[in-house]
């Protein structure tokens, strides 16, 4: 297997998570959390006090995590392209890896019911439109 293609791949997954990461963080700039409701919540081991607290976050603050895992991962792609033209097979590796890291998110947390689904209707989206529109070298 070529070098390249695996430092495509680990940069791609790894600049993915970093723009995920950094526009999540302008996301609660945009819709701070009450930290101390949210200490109290983590620290009471009362899932449900938990569970009630995520879920009343603004509609806004669920909206702008979909688009930063989308364009997350876009970012991620784009990147990965620049490393390795040669195989589209990278990008796919990449999404797979990313959209397994939102399922595990959806697992450890509560969500709304439509958070899921929305989220990874999006990220399919993005990542099928990049991929579909690159030309193979």
């Amino acid at each position: 297997m070529n070098r390249k293609y695996i430092i495509a791949v680990l940069v791609g997954v790894l600049s993915a998570a970093i723009l995920v990461f950094i526009l999540e963080l302008f996301s609660h700039s945009l819709y701070p959390v009450d930290v101390e409701e949210f200490t109290k919540a983590v620290n009471s081991k009362d899932r449900e006090l938990f569970r009630a607290f995520a879920l009343k976050q603004p509609l806004g603050s669920f909206i702008s995590i979909v688009l930063a895992h989308g364009f997350g991962l876009l970012g991620g792609l784009v990147i990965s392209r620049l490393i390795f033209r040669r195989s589209k097979l990278s990008l796919y590796i990449i999404t797979a890896i990313m959209l397994l890291a939102n399922t595990v998110n959806f697992l450890a947390m509560p969500h709304p019911t439509w958070f899921p689904f929305a989220d990874l209707a999006f990220t399919i989206i993005i990542a099928f439109m990049y991929i579909s529109s690159r030309k193979k070298p």
